[in-house]
């Protein structure tokens, strides 16, 4: 960057993970869907607001284990014997790509909430052979994807699902297919801006419904529909 207030900042996560063999699938967690990739919280765990960033990179490492180093291995080495400590790994590889390249369409991780990577090879990586076709579906998929399982069963778990809605949504006058958090009454629900009119019917996974041939504005705010 430039200085503090360039607003094309480049983000870089350092990612490291091991393998198997040379040829074995490997994954990644990519960081928090429910942080700063959302613009309410746009500065949660970041040194900077998400949307000062103009391009987000990863530098992955990846490397064998060493299962002959065991503790009992251990010793005390002096600064002159450094080149005798035995390390614990080997075929270490490194590849930088864009994150959204290698970036898939599930959870990284079942107890936390981060986006989860492809899972492939070296290879895969070094190409970028992620599910998204640009950095605006990237985006606009994880900001709106849930947490549950059942959650997702009502709006979308998986590229094919996001698309299929978007669509529909678009051919129902609604461009933004993925929203972000706000609250209702005592419940958090996932929320879709809307540039045209919609209908109050497509909550929990029903189709919008159709009166006098057009859509009707969702009851729960002007400009938002439920997913």
């Amino acid at each position: 960057m430039r200085d503090r207030n360039d607003r094309a900042k480049i983000a870089i996560d350092v990612k490291t993970t091991y393998r198997r063999t040379e040829r074995s699938a490997f994954s990644y967690t990519l960081g928090s869907y429910t942080s700063y990739i959302n613009p309410a919280t746009e500065s949660k765990n970041i040194v900077f607001p998400y949307s000062d960033y103009g391009e987000h990179w990863v530098i992955g490492f990846v490397y064998r284990r060493r299962s002959d180093k065991r503790s009992g291995d251990s010793g005390v080495y002096t600064i002159d014997q450094i080149d005798d400590v035995p390390l614990p790994f080997d075929d270490a590889a490194v590849f930088m790509q864009e994150k959204r390249r290698i970036a898939g369409d599930k959870a990284g991780s079942g107890n936390t909430a981060n986006i989860g990577s492809i899972t492939g090879d070296l290879d895969d990586f070094v190409s970028g052979k992620g599910v998204f076709d640009s950095e605006d579906e990237f985006i606009r998929y994880w900001r709106g994807y849930q947490r549950t399982k059942i959650a997702r069963g009502k709006a979308y778990g998986t590229i094919d699902g996001f698309r299929s809605m978007t669509w529909t949504n678009r051919n129902h006058g609604i461009v933004n297919a993925a929203g972000t958090n706000r609250t209702c009454g005592s419940k958090m629900r996932r929320r879709t801006p809307l540039t045209g009119t919609c209908s109050a019917g497509w909550n929990h996974g029903r189709k919008p419904k159709e009166i006098s041939g057009r859509q009707t504005l969702d009851s729960k705010g002007p400009g938002h529909l439920d997913i």
